[in-house]
């Protein structure tokens, strides 16, 4: 099993699940590029087919679970949903949260330039999405091209 340095959080083992493999209710797909803080996993739920999520686990000494308060506080259409969290046998927390299908604004601009249009109402939506959570003191902090979610049905999405 591989380790690798995750930003100012010590060792963070990667590989510990293999497709197929339980977090709670929720299977694991496959592994998705780690952040700078967790290691990330697709999956769905055991039982009901269409919940497909992502789930973060995160080193001991992160904060997950205030992660997953301050989401289920927003409740908001631009901030993914909380379905699920909890704490592994070597006490690292996960928490699952919903997976959102589209494109990312960095998938989209690799393609094609945006029109100033298209820049303008992704801000508009991105402003949209952090006013509730500035004005309740939460800060996403990674504001970034592949946080940004562009589904094909609702507007602009912020992820984790």
């Amino acid at each position: 099993m591989g380790k690798r340095v995750i930003r100012g959080t010590g060792e963070v083992r990667l590989g510990d699940f293999r497709p197929g493999a339980r977090i709670g209710d929720y299977v694991v797909d496959h592994e998705m590029p780690a952040t700078g803080t967790a290691i990330i996993y697709a999956g769905h739920h055991v039982a009901i087919e269409e919940r497909h999520v992502v789930i973060r686990i995160a080193p001991t000494s992160a904060p997950v679970e205030d992660i997953a308060f301050q989401l289920d506080e927003l409740d908001h259409p631009g901030t993914p949903r909380i379905f699920d969290r909890g704490m592994l046998p070597d006490r690292r927390r996960w928490v699952a949260v919903e997976y959102i299908s589209g494109s990312t604004v960095a998938d989209v601009i690799a393609h094609r330039t945006m029109s100033p249009l298209e820049c303008l109402a992704l801000l508009r939506d991105v402003c949209d999405v952090l006013s509730p959570a500035h004005s309740r003191g939460i800060v996403h902090g990674n504001i970034r091209p592949e946080n940004i979610v562009v589904p094909d049905d609702r507007r602009t999405t912020i992820c984790l």
